[in-house]
């Protein structure tokens, strides 16, 4: 499909809510993520628009094809809108989209009309590298997903044998301390609030509160997510993880399901716990009791791989950011000399 068989709109953010139906549609077609739904992109909208950014749709007999938002950098660049909650960058078309051509022809649309179009945190999941066209493609992440375990002892048996030895001393010192381990899930939309609450509140005791990055109910970060949860909820697709060492709340993962994939979005734990890996602890439970039930298939992080990713058997993946430049050589030339 070629560019100039697309019909393109250019309207304001605000009225992404009318084509909420339509981009939805695009979604499923292009790899079904939470992260990129309606729901997830109005959420970002709503808490973190500065009313500016552009959004542009582009059609083609009548069906949407290609979806973006864009937001203004400087009058020659402008990028994929990127708050820094989006795992990716708010972006969606079918696969053969992804080329110069197209991203002239938005340049061509945008106000000022840039000379550079960043793409932000493309997902190599739905868009393989390398790309065939004069595209400038950079690393970002290397991130990590992980296929639910059906049996939870061959998954743990997998692991090495100084990860499995680190995790059972864990749950014996717990034991001999008299502390009991209980997991509990969240799900129900009346108590999104009080659970993000309590997840601020144990973020906020530790080092992200001295680096102004804490989740807080009462601050924009604490909004979102609220406002995220509670509208996932109300299709069953949201999950708090907590976890007890008796009746205390140690760790908190806050989660979003779709189309048999959950992603975690943030995960925290009180630091006076460190030393059991309250947080790991948990998620073992998680994937135990998720792979009973059988409902979800695939754990997405999304985050930088680290190395409990790893030690919990992640499987890693590319994401990337491309650069559309109109003087593709010069580009090319700067980025030459700078090297």
């Amino acid at each position: 499909m070629l560019s100039n068989e697309i019909n393109w709109q250019v309207l304001k953010i605000t009225e992404f809510g009318n084509y909420a139906s339509s981009w939805d549609k695009l979604n499923v077609n292009n790899n079904n993520q939470s992260v990129l739904s309606a729901i997830f992109i109005q959420a970002l909208v709503k808490h973190f628009s500065t009313g500016q950014e552009q959004l542009i749709l582009g059609w083609h007999n009548n069906t949407l094809v290609f979806g973006g938002i864009f937001e203004k950098l400087s009058r020659i660049r402008w990028r994929t809108f990127q708050p820094s909650q989006a795992p990716l960058g708010a972006l969606i078309c079918d696969a053969n989209l992804l080329n110069f051509n197209v991203f002239s022809t938005i340049a061509k649309l945008l106000p000022s009309k840039p000379l550079l179009l960043d793409l932000t945190q493309i997902d190599s999941q739905q868009h393989p590298l390398p790309l065939k066209s004069h595209l400038f493609t950079m690393p970002y992440i290397s991130t990590g997903s992980l296929p639910v375990p059906i049996s939870f002892d061959d998954y743990f048996a997998n692991f090495s044998k100084n990860t499995r030895q680190n995790f059972n001393k864990a749950r014996n010192r717990l034991t001999k301390l008299g502390v009991e381990t209980r997991l509990e899930i969240i799900t129900n939309e009346s108590s999104i609030k009080e659970f993000v609450s309590i997840y601020g509140d144990i973020e906020s005791s530790g080092w992200k509160n001295t680096e102004g990055t804490a989740i807080h109910i009462d601050n924009k970060q604490g909004g979102f997510y609220s406002d995220l949860l509670a509208s996932f909820a109300v299709n069953n697709e949201t999950q708090i993880w907590c976890y007890y060492f008796n009746k205390e709340i140690v760790a908190v993962d806050l989660c979003v399901s779709m189309a048999e994939t959950l992603v975690i979005l943030k995960t925290t734990y009180k630091e006076k716990h460190a030393k059991f890996s309250p947080s790991l602890l948990m998620k073992l439970d998680a994937y135990k009791r998720l792979g009973q039930e059988g409902k979800i298939k695939t754990i997405e992080y999304f985050g930088k791989t680290k190395d409990w990713h790893k030690r919990l058997q992640c499987e890693e993946r590319d994401i990337y950011h491309i650069t559309w430049c109109k003087y593709p050589l010069l580009f090319t030339l700067i980025n030459r000399l700078k090297n």
